[in-house]
């Protein structure tokens, strides 16, 4: 499996190079799913944040979220995760995918 904290890397430093779909895979433990590899890709590409909204709803449902400029805070009992990149779309996605990859690992 991909590793969720080297894509965050990734997004922060700008790449959206066939980034997309790795992250929409690692999210969604490697079964497709149109809908958030839609959304992964927009949020990535087109720097959409309506898109990086439906992925991180999708994946981390009930948890809250801050964003501010490039910079992005996830968060849930006690545990904040942040991302910080080029697009504040890309910085929630990389919040989120460090959110998840932590969850994951419990």
């Amino acid at each position: 499996m991909t590793n969720l904290n080297d894509l965050a890397d990734r997004l922060e430093q700008g790449e959206r190079l066939k980034i997309a779909h790795r992250i929409s895979q690692a999210l969604n433990a490697g079964r497709f799913n149109p809908s958030l590899e839609n959304n992964v890709r927009a949020a990535v590409n087109e720097g959409s944040l309506d898109a990086a909204l439906a992925v991180f709803n999708e994946v981390l449902p009930g948890w809250g979220w801050t964003i501010c400029q490039h910079y992005a805070d996830v968060y849930r009992g006690g545990k904040a995760f942040c991302g910080t990149a080029p697009t504040p779309a890309a910085a929630l996605l990389a919040a989120t995918c460090r959110a998840v990859a932590q969850k994951e690992s419990e």
